[in-house]
Formats: C-alpha cells, structure tokens, sequence
C-alpha cells in the first residue's frame, strides 16, 4: 500500500493509520465464517482479518494491487480478485460481513456498492466501512482529486441507514503524543484537529490554567518522539470528540 500523501519519517503512521481500522473491524466480525474485503488493495488488510476458521476474499479494481496480494499472503485463507464494487461477482447471501477501509470515498456510485453489500449479505450479516472524516481531512473543501464523495459522522451515518439497520459510527483519533509530535501535522494537518479543539475550548479560561496547559503541551517531551513506536496504539478508537476524529469507522447489519 502507497500512501495518498507521505512526508518523510511519517510514512509509517500513515500506514499504522490505515491498518487500524482493520484491528476494529476484526473485533466486529468475531462470528463471521466468510468476509468480503472491498477495496482491499495490496490485501494487508484482508490478511489481518483472515484466520484458520475465517475465509477472507479481497477485490480491487487494480491488476498489480491484486497480484502482489496473492503472491504476499498465499496459504492466509484469503483469496483476491479484480472487481469493482459497483459490480460483486457472488451469488445473493454469500458473505456473513463485508468491509470497506478506505475506499468508498473513491467509489463513483457508492449507492450501487450499498445495493450490492446488501445483496450478497446474509440476513444479519455486518457491514463495516472506514473512510476520512470530512471535517478534519479536508475542513476547506476537497484537496484529494481522487476523492468523489467525503462525508462527516452524520452524513455517513444517513447513507448507510437507507439500506441497513443498527447503524454505529466511531471515529479513529490521533493519540496526543503523535498529533504533537514534530513535523506531523506539517504533512497531515488532520492530526492536530483534537489539539486545536483543546485549545479552542480554554479560550476563556483562566490565563493560568491556559498557561499551564500550553506548557505541559510544548513540554512534555514530545520534542524527542520516536516514530519508531508508533503502533495501533498511537489511533485509538472513541466515539467521544468524533467531529476531531482522524477518520469514521461506521457498522451495520442487514436487515433479517
């Protein structure tokens, strides 16, 4: 997986971002025995939730992505293919989940790829997606031009309750140390949107306590971070504060 945007020495937290949701996601899917990963790319992700007792099949629309997925992570019960989404080669009710990581925000008719998700789903089954948060991705309008639809926690929550039920959205933060770590928010403006509400919020507090709170910001030794330690730990997963979340991370189920 290349990166959409790197900045030297943040390479790896870009990549730890992306494998994330994956972590939350498996957590979702503890029953599922088959799972579709849509959009699945170089196929880390599919290996991530794949096990012994869970098939994983993987689509993208790239030849080379799918490719170096089966020659990476053969003999991992996961198989790959190119398929677009708009288009899910599987007979009906075939999949008990289906996720999405970082990929309907590309989709040219994310509404087809809803209709297909349902249609392949069993009854029950769970659909997760992640995807950037809009608010804090792209606040003034969209800079990625290979974006066509970006959505904030509301939004994404309306599109998947026109075709699922129990719709939940979390969102995916940058923890403290790696939004204030040097350089970050240089390449990735959206780490600071958790810092920058803090700050917004003790506007009107007592200079004290705004001193005290910068200090113990520029201070606390963030100077010398080591990206060498950044893990999924560094992104962790709270629906609290989710408008300042990094991404969304949304599931549901189909309707029995």
């Amino acid at each position: 997986m290349v990166p959409e945007r790197s900045g030297e020495g943040l390479a790896r937290a870009n990549l730890v971002r992306h494998r994330a949701p994956y972590l939350h996601t498996r957590k979702q899917f503890r029953e599922a025995k088959r799972v579709l990963d849509v959009g699945c790319g170089t196929g880390y992700g599919s290996a991530m939730i794949a096990t012994p007792d869970r098939e994983v099949v993987g689509v993208d629309t790239s030849d080379e992505a799918v490719e170096w997925a089966r020659t990476t992570y053969r003999g991992e019960n996961a198989s790959f293919f190119t398929m677009p989404a708009t288009e899910l080669r599987f007979p009906d009710d075939s999949f008990d989940a289906v996720c999405s990581v970082q990929s309907i925000e590309h989709f040219d008719d994310v509404e087809v790829f809803l209709t297909e998700a349902v249609r392949i789903l069993r009854p029950g089954g769970v659909l997760a997606v992640a995807t950037p948060n809009r608010l804090t991705y792209s606040p003034g309008g969209k800079i990625n031009p290979f974006h066509t639809q970006e959505y904030d926690a509301r939004e994404l929550e309306q599109l998947l309750a026109g075709s699922f039920e129990e719709v939940e959205v979390t969102g995916l933060h940058a923890g403290l140390d790696l939004s204030l770590a040097p350089g970050v928010t240089t390449h990735f403006h959206e780490y600071g949107a958790r810092v920058e509400a803090l700050r917004e919020a003790l506007r009107e507090a007592p200079e004290d306590v705004r001193q005290f709170v910068e200090e113990w910001l520029v201070e606390d030794g963030f100077e010398s971070f080591n990206f060498g330690a950044v893990g999924l730990h560094s992104f962790p997963v709270s629906p609290k504060s989710i408008d300042t979340s990094l991404d969304l991370i949304a599931t549901c189920t189909k309707p029995r």
